[in-house]
């Protein structure tokens, strides 16, 4: 099974080749002509990565007007697809910071901003990793109160945002969400250290 899938990705990978050269440029023509004429190309797995059109567009963060069209075929489920490492297109906009696509995206899958890839991290994960501030304050906006728990630890994934916007050097981000969850700021992070005396 394995076999025939890897010879699968490998056809798709020749046949599609016009597709991900055309994205990389933003021809957007050439896109159009492609899609509108096979259906399946909107979900075909077009790098070794297993990425989808749409993954290259999102990442390049100069292609939206790719990611609009492609955005107004798919469907949620397509819009859904994971790549060899579990990341949405949500996920890549994280982590390249392309605020403008990921507002599309959450505009048409509300879903997504809860979607983990499959080192168990969600989009706001991806975004405080790669310090993407202004990424990280629209995710939290769509993500639900991802700070939120009865009880919090080291290995909670809310202390581990917040250890992550202390790393980048986002302190007023990380004091501002203290302020609306105080628990946070005497939790013991990796190194032993609370919250605000890593700020300091």
């Amino acid at each position: 099974m394995a076999s025939s899938s890897s010879h699968e990705n490998m056809r798709n990978l020749t046949t599609y080749r016009p597709l991900y050269k055309a994205v990389l440029k933003g021809d957007l023509a050439t896109v159009k002509s492609i899609c509108d004429g096979d259906p399946l190309a909107l979900e075909a797995r077009i790098t070794v990565d297993l990425d989808t059109a749409l993954h290259i567009a999102v990442g390049t963060g100069m292609a939206n007007h790719i990611v609009m069209y492609l955005l107004n075929k798919m469907s949620r489920h397509q819009l859904g697809l994971q790549n060899s490492s579990g990341d949405t297109v949500l996920s890549i906009a994280a982590i390249v910071g392309n605020t403008r696509a990921a507002i599309m995206i959450v505009t048409k899958q509300p879903d997504l901003p809860q979607i983990a890839n499959h080192d168990g991290r969600v989009p706001l994960l991806e975004a405080a990793r790669y310090a993407q501030k202004e990424m990280i304050s629209y995710l939290l906006e769509v993500s639900g109160d991802y700070l939120q728990a009865t009880e919090y630890s080291a290995d909670k994934p809310g202390v581990f945002f917040m250890n992550l916007l202390v790393l980048a050097g986002f302190y007023d981000m990380a004091l501002k969400l203290v302020e609306s969850h105080p628990p946070l700021a005497t939790v013991e992070y990796y190194g032993g250290e609370s919250l605000l005396s890593a700020v300091a």
